[in-house]
């Protein structure tokens, strides 16, 4: 439940920080179109990374100017995803517990993320 002042957005598509913990023997690199599942919450949704937007280098931090066109193990990139069916959620920096994540693959957790901004938002009144 949330005040009908602020709440809680309904999106479809977001940008997102990964951080890349681990990927399956069969699917070495984590690239545009890998399909997985999320879990925000108590949600889990299918999800497709639609872009790599860029990596952060992990000794400066600070953000690539060319886009990936694709992550390794380790990496931390910024991607946009998108959602099948639409979820809530809220922007890591507003509410940590609700923009937190982690992405899923046949069971094993791969990646774990923070949503950093809302892409496509969905009218809740629908």
């Amino acid at each position: 439940l949330c005040s009908e002042d602020s709440e809680l957005p309904v999106m479809s598509e977001f940008e997102a920080q990964l951080a890349i913990i681990d990927l399956l023997p069969t699917k070495p690199i984590l690239s545009a179109g890998y399909s997985a599942v999320i879990h925000v919450h108590t949600c889990t949704e299918e999800v497709i990374i639609e872009d790599l937007v860029s990596t952060m280098n992990k000794k400066t931090r600070k953000l690539s100017k060319r886009k990936p066109t694709f992550v390794r193990k380790g990496d931390i990139v910024t991607v946009r995803i998108s959602v099948q069916r639409p979820i809530c959620c809220e922007l890591f920096e507003k509410i940590q517990q609700l923009g937190r994540f982690t992405l899923r693959d046949e069971g094993k957790t791969i990646a774990i993320g923070k949503i950093t901004k809302i892409v496509a938002q969905e009218d809740p009144s629908n």
